[in-house]
């Protein structure tokens, strides 16, 4: 199949902040696959709340006449980049999906209205899938995120052996209290990434804290913690918790979400206790490949339980990396969306 994947060369399409990695994420599979991949470069197109110009538009559509592909796809992104009316345009051409890995919490107010641009939107939420149906898209696809391919990282070290348990993650009031929480109850605990004290990393750095780490959090930023020494730690969330409450609103998200983190610290062969998150045992058996946690002391006695327990943690970490390795790398992620497409 002849595809057209549009992506970004650098992070946020800013050179300053270094070249993102989705030629080798999306990209690099389908090549696997036998597919001829032509990137258009969106980059230009990341300016401030959209285009640079509205001319600039039409760049993608004369790409597209000119390669004639079967299919067009690209990463969801929350600006208009790209008009509805260039999309609509391209579907009188060929197939056009855009991979909206964030329904959980975006569907409402976005993907329902940004889904009509599509021939075929894809959707990483179980719980979007039926509300596509009802709102029309007969076409609509189900996947869900997938491991990095760590394999084809080199690894970089760190001080991530020096502590029990260690998290990867953008900081946020909610994994402040689970880190305070932890380190109140003598855990020894090292937070990397922007906003905690071990600082942002590298891939190669990542896959050293997955490998080397003795147990390796993964955390739902979204999720929001209903223990009052969450809520009370802050009188602007508790007020406004108390207030939605009594509004009859829905506090924040309503479920949790898949993460490419649930994938990625097994595939460098780390032991996982993630937050539980709907459906994750469509894709882990929960216990013998990671294991899951629903309240701070859950994941408390779950850490006091596995720290001593080295052999239980190396074979679940194992079989983690394994059911990964064979089952949720992107390739697999293509082969079923593209048999989906085809399909519909």
């Amino acid at each position: 199949m002849k595809i057209v994947f549009c992506l970004v060369r650098y992070i946020g399409g800013n050179k300053e902040l270094g070249q993102s990695l989705e030629e080798i994420y999306w990209v690099e599979p389908l090549r696997q696959l036998g597919h001829d991949v032509f990137i258009f470069e969106i980059d230009d197109y990341l300016s401030g709340p959209g285009l640079v110009s509205k001319e600039d538009d039409g760049k993608l559509l004369e790409f597209v006449k000119k390669i004639q592909p079967d299919w067009v796809v690209m990463n969801d992104y929350s600006n208009d980049t790209i008009s509805e009316y260039t999309w609509k345009e391209i579907a009188k051409i060929c197939k056009t999906s855009d991979w909206f890995g964030d329904d959980n919490h975006r569907y409402e107010n976005y993907t329902r209205y940004k889904a009509a641009y599509f021939t075929h939107p894809i959707t990483c939420d179980f719980f979007s899938y039926d509300k596509y149906l009802k709102d029309g898209y007969k076409n609509v696809i189900m996947s869900q995120w997938a491991a990095f391919n760590f394999d084809l990282v080199e690894e970089e070290e760190t001080d991530a052996h020096l502590y029990d348990v260690t998290f990867v993650g953008t900081f946020s009031l909610y994994r402040k209290c689970i880190h305070d929480y932890l380190k109140k109850n003598k855990i020894k605990v090292q937070f990397y990434g922007s906003g905690w004290p071990g600082g942002k990393v590298t891939l190669g750095q990542m896959k050293n804290i997955f490998r080397t780490s003795k147990i390796n959090l993964c955390l739902e930023k979204l999720a929001t913690n209903y223990d009052i020494r969450f809520l009370m730690a802050d009188k602007l969330r508790l007020l406004s918790y108390i207030k939605r409450t009594l509004m009859g609103k829905p506090v924040y998200t309503i479920h949790k979400q898949i993460k490419t983190r649930n994938f990625d610290i097994c595939m460098c062969g780390g032991f996982q206790l993630s937050e539980y998150v709907p459906m994750i045992e469509k894709y882990f058996d929960i216990g013998r490949e990671m294991v899951v946690f629903s309240s701070l002391e859950e994941l408390l006695s779950l850490i006091q339980y596995y720290l001593p327990r080295e052999k239980a943690r190396q074979e679940i970490a194992k079989a983690g990396y394994e059911r990964t390795k064979r089952e949720h790398l992107m390739i697999h992620r293509w082969k079923q969306v593209i048999s989906q497409l085809n399909e519909k």
